[in-house]
């Protein structure tokens, strides 16, 4: 996924230093929405020249459109995108893949407090949606919402699967 800082975007306010650019390739709208949206959907265009007596001071050459706004083609980074992750359908998903069943030791946390328990999973149903830990009975969506567990590398994971 493609991003970028808003303090990166030239406007009438810093016109003059964008000039420095001139020749060079960047995205143009008005603003930063648009922007975000020219990334998107493909190539930057050369910026042809700023006039700093608009507020309309950037012109991309070819166009005929003059615009408020100019992000210079470097200043677009590629990130990760996140994760995406959903709660364990069932006990027989939540069993596979943490290696957890009845009678095994858990320990989890309160994603708000990181307040953190250890209890045993005392009952559940293979293919029902909740499951038991000490005496409190969940479903697998609330526990994905408000916990996480300990998994046996030692790292908090979502009581989820990575989709």
């Amino acid at each position: 996924m493609k991003t970028f800082d808003k303090k990166d975007v030239y406007s009438w306010s810093n016109a003059e230093e964008a000039k420095t650019h001139i020749g060079k390739t960047g995205y143009f709208n008005n603003d930063f929405e648009s922007i975000k949206r020219a990334i998107e959907l493909g190539g930057p265009a050369v910026l042809d020249r700023v006039d700093t007596n608009s507020i309309w001071c950037f012109k991309a050459l070819g166009v005929s459109l003059c615009f408020g706004l100019f992000l210079p083609a470097d200043k677009v980074k590629e990130v990760e995108e996140p994760k995406k992750w959903r709660a364990f359908k069932d006990f027989n998903e939540f069993k596979i893949l943490t290696n957890k069943s009845i009678g095994s030791v858990i320990v989890y946390k309160d994603k708000l407090t990181n307040d953190e328990l250890e209890a045993v999973i005392t009952r559940s149903k293979l293919y029902e949606n909740f499951v038991e830990i000490g005496a409190v009975q969940y479903t697998f969506k609330e526990l994905f919402d408000q916990w996480e567990w300990l998994d046996k590398d030692g790292h908090w994971q979502p009581f989820g699967v990575e989709e």
